[in-house]
């Protein structure tokens, strides 16, 4: 019984492939496309890929008081999620790590130390990080400070709507 089952099944398969042709699939040939629009009367244009972006730049400022770390935060409006695409920081001092973090997520910044009698720190790096609510930069210092080190950091990126 199930073996004429299938046999019906795979006869039926077979009979509704029979009439398909198999013939290859053409392209038309490119044209040229021609605007007729003015000077007076251009043609709109919009970005679709950017639309709704707001560009967003903050400076973050702390320091370190007497302690390990310290770390500073920049809001991100309501109804708004941050791209971040850049982050940097300037560390008055001689810091072991600095990272931005959002929510759970952290991404951390290679410091380089600039050598001299002034001792400071920098790292900058390009980076996506999205971030809803605020944004926090953090930066550890290599050995806890006699007198407060002052830290500078940037992030810039730009503010989409929260779907």
């Amino acid at each position: 019984m199930r073996t004429q089952f299938l046999a019906r099944r795979v006869g039926v398969a077979l009979v509704a492939l029979a009439p398909m042709a198999v013939s290859p699939a053409l392209a038309q040939t490119p044209k040229d496309v021609t605007v007729v629009n003015t000077e007076t009367n251009p043609l709109p244009v919009r970005n679709v890929d950017q639309e709704g972006r707001q560009p967003f730049q903050a400076q973050i400022e702390f320091q370190i008081d007497l302690a390990d770390f310290a770390f500073g935060e920049a809001e991100i409006p309501e109804g708004k999620r941050l791209v971040i695409e850049y982050a940097s920081v300037f560390v008055y001092g001689v810091a072991e790590q600095a990272w931005v973090t959002s929510g759970s997520v952290s991404h951390y910044l290679a410091p380089s130390i600039v050598p001299g009698p002034s001792g400071y720190t920098v790292a900058s790096q390009p980076l996506r990080l999205y971030a809803e609510g605020s944004v926090r930069l953090t930066v550890l210092s290599a050995i806890p400070p006699f007198i407060p080190i002052q830290v500078t950091g940037s992030i810039s990126g730009y503010l989409v709507d929260v779907p």
